[in-house]
């Protein structure tokens, strides 16, 4: 019994071990929260294999510039052997029908081409890389949406530990007043209605807090995930709800500022397309060439007897050019179709175009005026630390009652979650705006 008391022992020991060392802790800033996105996502990994894909599809359309080497081998048995039909009418006598070729027939042969001049080759070529970088993009507006995301999770678990502190603070003021209220109740100096006040407003924020930890925690949590880390990763946010206040700069050619949109370029790419799917269809009645050589060997008998067979060689090289002249209109149709494609692209870019300016003089102003309801709630938060203090002071000397004492406490800890909601707020419109006018960092590339 002592010995499997003692192996028990050791086993838990090691499990606790094993877990301790799984466990990993990180302390990430929201850069580094993003850097890590970009390389352990797995949508980002998903769409950079997407990517991958085209690159193969590039390589295996410039295949059709490469030689062509082809061999072709069979074996005949004739049951009736190919006839040869004389009709020549002035030969006297008449020469009868007679048939030719062995019963045994023998035949491989080796044919090789090469592409001089293949625009449609080409056009495939050029199609597959514009596609090839529409890809690209694709995954970089990916990072982009996974980095957003990340970043607005980012900043609100930082907007609630902001506010759990606040609230951590306003706990300890009124279990500090639960307790002035208790020691003036025993002394007969205030009504038992104030103790009950007091202890309420401990329960609810109490409550509010265990809340708050729940939805923290949560956010934790999907952050893990978004960041691709093993779901025991502890994670330590080290950025502030509140740094320094600079606007960030949104000077700039309103053109430069498009240029860097991934969407708007993409956009660009895909009207490229258009236009070389219209190149492609005017190149049908361009010429092909191709240069091609062959070696053929062949043998016929009436005998099954491989070691009698001669297999002659028969051999040619020479160019062939290819000129289409009519395809049932389909060139008219598919041209058609193309310069339709490459309307409608030109017309969403155009749109596309309009909106984003829109967006961000629209993002502009929004942090301007987020920007100034901060400042006028750190102003709140001063003048209700002031009006706290004093009015605490006042209590303390018998000079204020303590409906007066909970009301500025209350009134603090309102101004100071106004404050960081301002601040929220405006993080938000600023990361907004950063993306809207494509300068949002995310990766080391």
């Amino acid at each position: 019994m002592k010995y499997k008391l003692k192996y028990i022992f050791l086993f838990s020991a090691l499990a606790l071990l094993t877990t301790a060392v799984s466990a990993q802790i990180k302390k990430l800033s929201l850069a580094e929260a993003l850097q890590e996105a970009a390389k352990n996502n797995r949508q980002n990994q998903i769409q950079l294999l997407e990517w991958h894909k085209t690159e193969s599809i590039i390589a295996s359309a410039k295949t059709a510039l490469l030689p062509q080497v082809n061999l072709q081998s069979g074996y005949t048995v004739f049951g009736e052997r190919p006839v040869l039909y004389m009709r020549d009418q002035s030969a006297n006598p008449k020469v009868s029908d007679m048939t030719y070729g062995g019963r045994f027939a023998f035949t491989s042969t080796i044919q090789a081409q090469y592409p001089i001049n293949a625009p449609d080759a080409k056009s495939n070529i050029r199609l597959a890389t514009i596609e090839g970088k529409i890809q690209s993009l694709e995954w970089k507006k990916t990072e982009e949406r996974v980095a957003i995301e990340i970043a607005k999770i980012y900043i609100t678990i930082l907007m609630y530990q902001a506010q759990q502190k606040v609230l951590d603070q306003s706990l300890v003021r009124n279990q500090q007043a639960m307790s002035d209220a208790r020691l003036l109740f025993v002394q007969g100096r205030s009504l038992k209605t104030d103790t009950l006040h007091t202890y309420l407003s401990v329960q609810n924020l109490k409550l509010s807090l265990a809340g708050m930890q729940n939805t923290i925690q949560d956010l934790t949590a999907q952050l893990v995930q978004l960041l691709g880390f093993n779901t025991t990763t502890t994670l330590i946010l080290t950025d502030s709800i509140i740094p320094d206040m600079i606007l960030p700069d949104t000077s700039g050619n309103k053109n430069d500022l498009l240029s860097t949109r991934f969407d708007i370029r993409q956009q660009g790419m895909k009207m490229e397309l258009a236009k070389e799917h219209i190149a492609k269809v005017k190149n049908y009645n361009k010429p092909q060439i191709w240069a091609i050589a062959s070696l053929q060997v062949q043998q016929q008998s009436d005998d099954f007897r491989l070691e009698q067979f001669r297999f002659p060689r028969t051999s040619y090289a020479g160019i062939t050019l290819s000129i289409p002249i009519y395809n049932g209109n389909q060139k008219r149709i598919k041209l058609k179709q193309a310069q339709t494609e490459l309307e409608q692209q030109q017309i969403t870019m155009l749109e596309l175009n309009q909106t984003v300016a829109r967006e961000i003089s629209m993002l502009k102003k929004q942090l301007l005026l987020d920007h100034q309801k901060e400042m006028i709630q750190q102003e709140n938060v001063t003048v209700a630390q002031t009006s706290y203090n004093i009015t605490q002071d006042r209590y303390r000397q018998g000079l204020s009652s303590r409906l007066e004492l909970s009301d500025a406490e209350l009134a603090l800890t309102r101004a100071k979650m106004d404050l960081i909601l301002a601040t929220y707020s405006y993080q938000l419109t600023n990361l907004e705006l950063l993306k809207a006018m494509g300068q949002l960092v995310f990766s080391n590339d």
